[in-house]
């Protein structure tokens, strides 16, 4: 299994579908993983409307443009019980997964 790799904007090269990585030559792109969001939005406020909204704006422009699936991670709030956040990220979402560990 392939494992995930850490690129630079500078090791990124994007021509028509296909990104090329580095090393790695050019490859045709099926999903892009944000993982955080929160680190992915430096100097934003995860909590702020507007900020939520823009990121929303951007990521739901992927998939048309680059014919990518897009995956945003995010971390429950302190409870445990919501994610971290405003609720736009909730209704931008097509579909939310929720991982806990298991306690077996």
């Amino acid at each position: 299994m392939a494992q995930p790799a850490s690129f630079t904007d500078a090791d990124v090269a994007w021509d028509k579908g296909t990104v090329s990585l580095g090393r790695l030559g050019p490859s045709p792109l099926r999903a892009i993983a944000v993982d955080t969001y929160a680190a992915a939005t430096p100097g934003a406020s995860e909590n702020s409307s507007e900020d939520t909204t823009q990121a929303m704006v951007h990521a739901q422009s992927w998939p048309d443009a680059l014919g990518v699936s897009v995956i945003l991670v995010r971390h429950t709030n302190t409870s445990g019980t919501r994610e971290r956040g405003h609720s736009a990220m909730r209704g931008a979402a097509d579909a939310m997964i929720s991982l806990t560990p298991s306690m077996t």
